[in-house]
Formats: structure tokens, C-alpha cells, sequence
């Protein structure tokens, strides 16, 4: 026998616990650390019976707690704060003697954690969420009906099964059904609660400037910035354009023209993209390295860009797509010179002395000679102690000789400078993991880099990226990763979330009811369905099959322990050729067993199975394993 009550406080922590995993990387550490140690109290007194607060206290602190809370609100904390005065109310309301009101605002207010939690993000581990604390509120609801009619109330555990079952069969019914009207329900064509979405774009990322240093913070970052769905491209194709610099004050570079331009007079082989993008907050997008076309669609308008430049800061996940000719030189006759060969007023004479010894020992083509010297000379790739000083450069080339992307492509592109060659920096990102199951493309703020592009007289912009990298190529590192290769699995949860649930909008809506309309109208079956067809729908197929056998499981009428034990006996005594007859009573089908020995074994099971059953005693494991004995005696 269970008691209803203890079963309904585990239930009820299981709930909770499923809630505050929701919000746990949004709750301040100092709330955490309070919510677990009330829990803790009130676990204790679940057990022991003991610390009964005064129930006025509690709603005097509850009060104290929602308006601390609340005085901390602000334009840009707006959300934390409740779901910091929500997690205390739980702790507080479990020091009470819990009714029914209780327990129904506990689960009201873990309902509340969850969806406080999908306005600060909504990923994919909200689905997660939600089946638990549907399933686990759930259970509790029909526990309650119980506990409400008598609190001391004792359950047999068959009926603890059957309602555990039951609440199982709601989730699997209400689940898909709530699929079904977030396909069907009305939607607007913009979302309306990105404002409150701060945290998530609360991340490093390219700005209109670089200062020497900023790209290290970014490259310690390994969120995902961006996911590119595209063919699988040779490595070292994989530059990610978003935004050109070309302005240098000695310490940082800003751009002048805001992006990166889009170079549609390009020929040649062209790869398209459709990019799924993080929210970063701020306005570039990144596409292949040299991009052709961008375009935006939100809801029923699209945008076709002109630069990478967005007119708005990424503030919510976007969709965009962009057609780009992956080549290292670009086309261009003929430039503004002075903008390309700025610098300030009387920079490093010690750099310009050592680019006047690089060219005069290396004659030749003087930009792949300072080239060489940044690349292939006495200087490697750090993330650790970057040269900090009055003149950052100087440092690097002369003393440090360490330091990261900037560090080499401001060096490569002042030299070039100095030497009468026009220079830009472009920032961006550089490599990516192929992920072959989904056929896409995952970067992270780690890849985050920049890379110089040289002015060729009557040729065009040369790519020259100084910047020793890895000799190990994104493709090599995938192959012998597995944690790689587990990250990349678990990553296509996320990328087919934001594809499918997060990017369906009004204009997908409307395109799903033209597709289901045609489809009765103008009906099309075939027996002679393709493979690729098949294929295609395999996994919807494996779906409804998985949902059917879970719901044919439950539905199913389970007999009680004593109409087991009774057909294992009738199928015992079968076996010795005494079959019982469907309406016969068991005193009655023992006079007709011949055998005596067999007669008096068989009395022995009837006269404890009676006895049990006729008295209205539970069938537990122990009794009916004493009677699966008295069988297997026969």
C-alpha cells in the first residue's frame, strides 16, 4: 500500500525540479543557493514533522520577496527578476501545510518558471522541459482528486500503476495534439516578445570596430554564431565575409562604409546558402567569402541587401539567404588609393625601417614578400598575454612575437600600407564543422577571424591571410573527434529546431494550407511510391508507429494480479489434463481431479487464494510469489 500524500510530495518535487532546471542558467546564484536550502528544510519536515511556520510569516516574507524583486525591474532586466521571486515563492509555499490550493499553485507557478524561461530562450531543450513537467503535473492533477477527498488516503500499487498509466496516455495524446495546433493556430508575421529576449544575444561578436584584443574575447566564445545549409565545400574555401575595415588609428580599425559589399558583377561558380543565425547583437550578417547576393524574407517581406550590413542589430534567430563565388581574388580597376593606404601621422618609424629591409633583401613582389615575413617568420599564434602597449604592433613584431589573428593581419596590412600596397582588413569567421546527417555547416564564435586583402595593380583585391593556422583542417579534426562528432549529433536537434518550429511564421503557415488544399483537390496516389519518397518520410512513418504501439500499450485493459494467478493455475492444471471449465468455480473443478496427490496440492493453492481474495487482501509481490510456488508444487 502507498499513501496518496507521499506519493503526491514526490511528484510534486519532481515537478519542481523539472522547473527550476528550465531557468537554472538564468537565476541568480544567490537565489539558487536560497531555493535549495528551503527545499531542503521543507524535505526535512516532510519527514521528520517538525518546524511548523505560521502561515501569516510565510505570506509576509512572500510579499517581502515580490517586492525586492520587483524594484529591480528594469528595461533590460525585465524577466529575471520574476523568475528570481518565482523560484522563492515555490520554496516558501512548500513550507506549508499543503491542501489543494497549495499544490495547485505550485504547479501554477512551475507552469510560470517554464515559460518565463522560453522568453529569455527558446531552445531546443524546452521540449524537454515541457514533457516533463506535463507529464509529472499531470499525475499530480489525478492525485490530487484523490488527496482532496481524504489526505490519509492508502492506494494498492496496481492502482498507483493504472494512474501513472493514465497520465501517460494524456501526455501522448495531448502532446502531439498541441503539435498539431501550433501548426494551425493564427500567427503574426513578426514575432512580438524578441525585446525580451536579452540574454540570449548577451554574447561576443563583431562590432563596428576592432581594437587589437577584441577578436581573442570573441574567439573564447563557443557558442554558434551561425549554421549554413550548403554543399560541402574544400576547407580551404571556408571564409565567412561580414564586414570590411579600413580605417586605422594605431590601435584598432573601423569601417568606413558599414559591412562588407556585395560583388554582383562576379562570374563563375557560385554556392548558395540559406544561413541560420544566432542573435549576437549587432547588425552584420557573415555569407561565403565573396558574396553575390543577400537576401532577407520576415513573415511576407523580403529584404534584398546591398551590403552585409543589416538595418537592424540581430536581436532573435534569422533566416537569410545568400549566393556567394568562392574565390581568393576579386575583380576591381580601380579604387579610392588613399583610403587603402591611410595610416596615422608618423606610425612606427621602426616598422617602416624593418619593411624597408624585408624588400630590399627579398626583391620581387613586395606584397607577397612582407607576406612571407608576417607567415612563415619568427612569430606564432596565441590566445594568451597579447601584446598590450602604446603601440601594440611594435610589440608583436619586435619582443612578444605572439598573438592572434589581429595581431598578424594589422601587421601584414600596415607593412603593405607603408609599402605603397593598399590594404583592408575583413572580419569574419573562418572554417566550420561539416555536419553530414543534416548537409550543414556549424560555426562558432571560436572560428571568429580576420584576414587582410591586398590591392593587386589591374587584377583586383588578393585574399592574404597571414595567420598561421592549424595543420589540422576542420575535416581531419571531425574525423578522429568523437566528442566532435557527438557535439555535431546533438547539434541537429537544434539546427531542426530552429528550421522547423522556431522559423515557422505566417508565410509558411499559409504556404502548408495551400500544399494540404491541393492535395484534396487535386488527390495524386501512386503503389508505385520511389525510394527517395520513402525515404523521406520514414521518420514521420517510425513516429506514428512508436505513438501507436505506446498508445495500444496503454489502452490496453490489464488484467489485476488475482486473474493472473488464477489463469497460471488453470493453464498449470490444463498441463495435467484437468481443463476448468470458464463458468466452474474452483471447489467445484477440484471434485473432478481423479488424482489424489494432485487434488490435495492443488486444495492447498485454492484454500490461500480464497482466503486472500475473499477477505479483500492486496495481491503484493510477496503473496503472489508464495502462490506462484504453490502452482509450481503441483
Amino acid at each position: 500500500m502507498v499513501k496518496i500524500k507521499t506519493l503526491l510530495r514526490l511528484i510534486t518535487y519532481l515537478c519542481i525540479a523539472a522547473a527550476y532546471a528550465s531557468v537554472a542558467p538564468y537565476v541568480a546564484i544567490a537565489y539558487s543557493l536560497s531555493f535549495g536550502v528551503l527545499c531542503a528544510v521543507a524535505i526535512a519536515r516532510d519527514h521528520t514533522g517538525g518546524l511548523r511556520l505560521p502561515r501569516w510569516l510565510l505570506n509576509l516574507v512572500a510579499v517581502a520577496v515580490l517586492v525586492f524583486s520587483f524594484s529591480r525591474i528594469s528595461p533590460d532586466y525585465l524577466i529575471e527578476p520574476i523568475l528570481n521571486a518565482s523560484l522563492i515563492l515555490i520554496g516558501i509555499k512548500l513550507l506549508e501545510d499543503r491542501k489543494f490550493r497549495d499544490y495547485m499553485q505550485i504547479y501554477a507557478l512551475c507552469m510560470f518558471l517554464l515559460i518565463g524561461s522560453s522568453l529569455i530562450s527558446f531552445s531546443v531543450i524546452f521540449v524537454l522541459y515541457f514533457c516533463l513537467l506535463f507529464a509529472f503535473s499531470t499525475a499530480s492533477l489525478m492525485l490530487l482528486a484523490y488527496f482532496s477527498h481524504e489526505e490519509d488516503m492508502t492506494i494498492t500499487r496496481d492502482n498507483m500503476v493504472r494512474i501513472i498509466q493514465n497520465a501517460a496516455l494524456i501526455c501522448v495524446i495531448s502532446i502531439p495534439a498541441s503539435g498539431l495546433f501550433f501548426l494551425i493556430l493564427p500567427r503574426t508575421n513578426y514575432p512580438l516578445f524578441t525585446f525580451l529576449n536579452q540574454w540570449a544575444y548577451a554574447k561576443s561578436g563583431f562590432s563596428d570596430s576592432v581594437t587589437l584584443g577584441d577578436v581573442a574575447g570573441i574567439q573564447e566564445d563557443r557558442h554558434v554564431i551561425f549554421r549554413a545549409e550548403m554543399p560541402k565545400t574544400d576547407d580551404g574555401l571556408l571564409y565567412w565575409r561580414g564586414l570590411e575595415l579600413d580605417a586605422f588609428n594605431g590601435t584598432s580599425w573601423t569601417s568606413s562604409s558599414g559591412g562588407a559589399s556585395l560583388f554582383e558583377e562576379l562570374r563563375g561558380k557560385t554556392v548558395s546558402q540559406t544561413i541560420y543565425m544566432e542573435p549576437y547583437g549587432n547588425k552584420y550578417l557573415f555569407a561565403l567569402d565573396k558574396p553575390v547576393s543577400l537576401q532577407v524574407q520576415l513573415g511576407r517581406r523580403v529584404w534584398r541587401l546591398s551590403s552585409t550590413a543589416w538595418f537592424r542589430k540581430v536581436e532573435a534567430r534569422i533566416k537569410y539567404t545568400a549566393l556567394s563565388a568562392p574565390t581568393e581574388l576579386l575583380p576591381e580597376k580601380t579604387i579610392e588609393r588613399q583610403r587603402y593606404l591611410q595610416l596615422p601621422a608618423d606610425f612606427s618609424p621602426r616598422i617602416r625601417s624593418l619593411v624597408e629591409n624585408i624588400l630590399k633583401e627579398r626583391p620581387g613582389d613586395p606584397a607577397i614578400a612582407l607576406y612571407d615575413h608576417v607567415k612563415f617568420g619568427q612569430y606564432r599564434y596565441s590566445l594568451d598575454n597579447l601584446p598590450f602597449s602604446k603601440n601594440p604592433l611594435e610589440s608583436f613584431l619586435f619582443s612578444r612575437k605572439a598573438g592572434n589573428c589581429e595581431y598578424f593581419a594589422s601587421s601584414l596590412a600596415v607593412m603593405l600600407r607603408m609599402a605603397g600596397i593598399p590594404a583592408r582588413l575583413v572580419g569574419g569567421y573562418r572554417g566550420g564543422y561539416h555536419n553530414p546527417a543534416a548537409g550543414y555547416y556549424m560555426v562558432l564564435q571560436k572560428n571568429a577571424h580576420v584576414w587582410v586583402e591586398a590591392y593587386m595593380d589591374n587584377r583586383g583585391w588578393l585574399r592574404l591571410d597571414p595567420t598561421p593556422h592549424s595543420l589540422d583542417t576542420p575535416s581531419e579534426v571531425y574525423g578522429r573527434s568523437l566528442f566532435l562528432k557527438l557535439s555535431l549529433m546533438m547539434d541537429t536537434f537544434n539546427y531542426y529546431w530552429d528550421k522547423i518550429v522556431i522559423s515557422y511564421d505566417f508565410s509558411q503557415q499559409i504556404k502548408l494550407f495551400r500544399q494540404v488544399n491541393a492535395l484534396f483537390e487535386h488527390p495524386v496516389f501512386s503503389l508505385k511510391a520511389g525510394k527517395e519518397t520513402l525515404i523521406r518520410y520514414l521518420p514521420e512513418l517510425a513516429v506514428v508507429i512508436l505513438l501507436g504501439g505506446i498508445a495500444f500499450g496503454l489502452l490496453r485493459p490489464r488484467k489485476s494480479a488475482e486473474a493472473r494467478i488464477i489463469e497460471r493455475f488453470a493453464a498449470k492444471m490444463a498441463s495435467l489434463g484437468y481443463r476448468k471449465r470458464e463458468a466452474e468455480g474452483l471447489e467445484e473443478f477440484l471434485g473432478r481431479i481423479e488424482d489424489a496427490d494432485v487434488r490435495q496440492k492443488a486444495h492447498l493453492f485454492v484454500d490461500e487464494f480464497q482466503h486472500l481474495f475473499y477477505r479483500d487482501c492486496t495481491f503484493d509481490r510477496e503473496r503472489i510469489v508464495h502462490l506462484e510456488r504453490r502452482i509450481d508444487d503441483i
